[in-house]
């Protein structure tokens, strides 16, 4: 059996009990002489007392002395280490061997919850401030720091005072937590430890469940070199603050068609109300209650802008956990394009190609607009009112429309042509340069297959909302179709069985132009009365009016790249200017087309200096990953590791450690 002192400094205070013998001595009082007549009784009186009063004084005396020493030894921390059995005074036992410790500092947001004044990560690094001033010489630190990755690989100090400045380098930053890739990190490097003597892990951490999301089903023994030797401890999570959290954010029109929020709120650790506000562009625009039950949800209408743009966050009042108080949007609400079909004479009538048409778009099952105006009549038109321009059936073209729809597609229009009968569309040879196909001859009688079959499939909006094969192609069948000879570059939306082409896209300028084999009439084809007759229409409008739906949601999660592409017919820069949260800039490049930006770590804002059309700014909302459990602050109900308390760290490392 040795003894040694967790906090031997406090021995230094062992003078102290000094203290009762000098106020004893200090205060000694002597006798004085009086003189008296015959002192022989007193004498005797005095001469019996006297021994036990003495021995009453020294007693005293040593009671106070031996209660000062026990004071001081108290707080010096005594510690009484068992000997192995086999050990001799040769050769120093295994309590002698020092202690081989990894210290993994959790870095995740959570971190940064306060409560009694101080952070999660303040609190944590004063306990290993504690812990490390009682570590002896033969003990070795290492220090390393984990999110839901390892940030830094555990590396060996030192000493325990590199250790405490390695420590002091590191703060939580906006990813979440996962444990296991940096257990399995300090394990390796206890591996690599070739010294004899005990092996502790150690976690700075807050505790979490969401610790422990990632761990194997076998549990710590699955990890990858896993040491049932080696101790695992973590210091005992302080009682969970309540914490209220964004955690959603969804956009949507109303039926005004303004554009709303509606967000997804939670309350962690009780709590049953919260008020949510809602920041437009650095400036607070509303605010609204919310019951908590612990879910709840609050909804806030934008207000109507001409260009459409709004970029802010919703945020609650704050609390224990400032970080996820808050959760950033950017959005552009879109109106849909405008369509002007410009059509010969009986186009409209029943079983035609425009009735189908027109009862489509005016029963509002698409959310496209549509005014129909006889070819005669283009000159009388703005053509730049317009998104897209059906031109269909529309025999000879009046002087000066080919050039007319020429320059509405080049300055980012979209043309869909729709030709009739031979007999009587003879204006699609005005049109030959503008078209992405060649129209060459009608062929007659039930096309192969009598179907369609997707080629190229065209894409709604660029985003893909369906899939062809929902809607029965099979069940439509041509009748007679032109044959189209599409030209370079050209992609082909549909075919026949034979894979000719029936409908083919392409650019022209900054705008598009589709081509469609053949009139909708009821003679040529029964696509106007299937179910794919409005998915056709739906993808031709928004894809030639560059439409992806009423609301554009610019939102990314934090660490994930920022990425911007510039279409064809749109402006694309060299560089663009990308001012970051708290103040930085960047000029990133262009290349091909395309902005690649990566430093998204922090959550907040990111906005692209002239990246819109126009030369308008653009935001994209940049949000911490709320899936992870990061927001529910208590303390993992089933943890496979020892607690250490954050203020008897000393006494409860040595207790579980060093025995």
């Amino acid at each position: 059996m040795s003894l040694s002192f967790l906090n031997p400094a406090v021995l230094w205070a062992l003078p102290l009990c000094a203290a009762p013998l000098v106020v004893h001595l200090l205060f000694l009082r002597r006798a004085g002489k009086v003189p008296f007549s015959d002192l022989e009784l007193i004498r005797r009186a005095r001469a019996g007392a006297l021994s036990a009063s003495r021995l009453r004084q020294w007693l005293l005396l040593a009671a106070r002395v031996g209660a000062i020493a026990a004071l001081v030894l108290a707080f010096a921390g005594p510690l009484a280490r068992r000997r192995d059995a086999g050990a001799s005074s040769a050769a120093p036992g295994a309590d002698e061997e020092g202690v081989s410790l990894v210290a993994l500092a959790d870095v995740s947001w959570s971190m940064g919850a306060v409560h009694g004044g101080r952070s999660r990560w303040e609190r944590c690094r004063a306990a290993f401030g504690r812990l490390a001033a009682g570590l002896g010489p033969r003990d070795r630190v290492a220090v390393g720091a984990f999110s839901d990755r390892v940030e830094a690989e555990p590396a060996w100090a030192r000493d325990p005072g590199e250790a405490e400045r390695a420590l002091a380098r590191l703060a939580p930053g906006w990813r979440g937590s996962d444990a296991a890739p940096a257990l399995s990190a300090a394990y390796r490097l206890l591996a690599s430890e070739r010294r004899p003597g005990r092996r502790v892990i150690l976690l700075l951490s807050d505790g979490q469940e969401a610790l422990l999301r990632r761990l194997p089903a076998g549990g710590l023994a699955a990890l990858p070199g896993y040491d049932p030797a080696a101790t695992l401890l973590a210091l005992r999570a302080d009682k969970e603050p309540r914490n209220a959290a964004v955690e959603s954010l969804r956009p949507s029109v109303d039926g005004a068609g303004r554009p709303t929020l509606a967000a997804s709120l939670r309350s962690f650790g009780g709590g049953r109300e919260a008020a949510a506000q809602l920041w437009l562009d650095q400036q607070k625009a509303a605010a609204a209650p919310a019951r908590l039950s612990p879910e709840g949800a609050v909804s806030f209408a934008l207000p109507k802008r001409p260009d459409g743009r709004y970029a802010g966050r919703v945020a609650l009042e704050p609390d224990a956990l400032a970080a996820d108080d808050s959760m950033f949007y950017s959005l552009e609400a879109r109106a849909p394009p405008r369509v002007l079909a410009l059509h010969g004479e009986g186009w409209l009538a029943a079983g035609r190609g425009g009735y189908f048409l027109k009862h489509l778009l005016e029963t509002g099952a698409l959310p496209y607009g549509l005014e129909t105006v006889e070819v005669s009549r283009l000159a009388s038109l703005r053509l730049e009112d317009f998104g897209v321009v059906i031109l269909a059936g529309s025999g000879r073209l009046p002087p000066g429309a080919a050039s007319a729809l020429d320059r509405f597609v080049s300055r980012g229009g979209g043309l869909w042509v729709i030709p009739g009968p031979p007999s009587t569309d003879e204006g699609l040879r005005e049109l030959a340069p503008l078209l992405p196909a060649r129209l060459d001859r009608v062929r007659e009688g039930l096309l192969p297959s009598a179907g369609l079959t997707p080629g190229a499939a065209p894409e709604r909006g660029a985003a893909g909302a369906f899939r062809w094969s929902d809607f029965e192609l099979d069940r439509v069948s041509m009748q007679r179709a032109w044959s189209l000879d599409p030209a370079p570059g050209a992609a082909v939306w549909f075919r026949d069985g034979d894979g000719r082409a029936l409908a083919a896209e392409g650019p022209r300028g900054a705008g598009r132009v589709l081509v469609w084999g053949g009139p909708l009439d009821l003679e040529w084809t029964n696509l106007g009365a299937k179910p794919a007759f409005a998915a056709l229409v739906d993808a031709a409008v928004s894809r030639l009016g560059r439409y992806d739906g009423a609301i554009r949601w610019r939102a990314l999660r934090a660490g994930d790249p920022l990425v911007r592409v510039w279409e064809a017919g749109e402006a694309a820069p060299a560089r663009v200017l990308v001012r970051a949260p708290g103040g930085r800039s960047v000029q990133a490049p262009v290349r091909a087309r395309r902005l690649e930006y990566r430093d998204t770590a922090q959550p907040g804002l990111y906005v692209l200096s002239g990246a819109a059309p126009g030369g308008a700014d653009e935001a994209y909302a940049v949000n911490l990953d709320r899936s992870d459990g990061e927001s529910d602050l208590a303390p993992a109900a089933r943890p496979p590791w020892s607690e250490l308390g954050l203020e008897a760290i000393g006494e409860d490392f040595a207790r579980l450690v060093r025995g």
